[in-house]
């Protein structure tokens, strides 16, 4: 028994001693245990699947299972494009991380992907410079951006401080400060501005200033700036364009009623 036990022992650290060195198969350097691309891996592995542990990722490929990154080797998307092809999946932990696609769970200071499915927990920011956007919950202490116009934002959205970017925000939407975006399909709030360049369909709040070029839903604003509205418009001073419903506020102006009924106190309407 002793013997296997001594043989096993030794094989193990011949094992070991051939992992710590460069991966003659490109696949970084790193100390893989039991095999080289499964089960734990110490170092910069490029692809691996179980528990991985790195100081500074690069040139990752694809990691499924737990990911723990305490730093970046250098931004994916500079001129080496580093990490551009890296795709976690499964849970990524670390300070700033930095990859082409994570899911389900991403947790760090700062999560950049061009596509983020599942949980994403920021501590300052969440940012996706891609087509793919963000799939399902985001939580960022201060800043949520989109960084493609051609990228939407898909389920549930918070921010300290502000949402901002991409084709659309598909869901439910909330930061401390403003959100700015295109497109609206949902419920967003924000304490001081909601700025939708194109179409708003759904529901806005804010005790600040709302500012959309064309509104179906109910909104709720301090000032509210709409060129084409169609439903309930709550404001301190509704301004519309052209009004297809009813606004309610201290003062109310529909450009498309007659020239007496423009401005009107309290309450302004137009069916037609």
């Amino acid at each position: 028994m002793t013997a296997r036990i001594l043989c096993f022992i030794a094989a193990t650290m011949i094992s070991l001693s051939a992992l710590s060195v460069p991966d003659s198969l490109s696949n970084g350097k790193a100390l893989n245990f039991p095999f080289r691309k499964y089960g734990i891996s110490f170092g910069n592995s490029h692809e691996f699947t179980g528990i991985r542990l790195n100081f500074a990722d690069s040139e990752v490929r694809r990691i499924n299972g737990l990911n723990i990154t305490l730093w970046i080797a250098s931004i994916p998307y500079d001129a080496n494009h580093n990490n551009e092809n890296a795709v976690v999946n499964g849970v990524s932990i670390g300070t700033f991380i930095f990859n082409r696609q994570m899911q389900p769970l991403n947790i760090g200071l700062a999560n950049v992907a061009k596509g983020l499915n599942g949980l994403t927990v920021s501590g300052l920011f969440t940012v996706s410079p891609g087509e793919k956007g963000i799939n399902g919950c985001c939580l960022s202490g201060i800043w949520t951006a989109l960084n493609n116009e051609g990228s939407t934002m898909n389920g549930l959205a918070l921010s300290g401080l502000g949402l901002s970017g991409g084709r659309s925000l598909n869901g439910l939407a909330f930061a401390g400060f403003g959100v700015k975006t295109n497109a609206i399909n949902g419920i967003a709030m924000s304490l001081a501005y909601l700025s939708v360049k194109y179409n708003f369909r759904g529901g806005g709040i804010t005790p600040g200033y709302l500012l959309v070029d064309n509104f179906a839903g109910i909104s709720v604003a301090g000032y509210s700036k709409i060129f084409e509205m169609h439903g309930l418009s709550i404001a301190v001073f509704n301004r519309t364009n052209e009004l297809h419903g009813v606004q309610l506020g201290f003062l109310n102006y529909a450009g498309n009623n007659p020239v007496g009924l423009r401005l009107l106190p309290i309450f302004n309407v137009h069916f037609r």
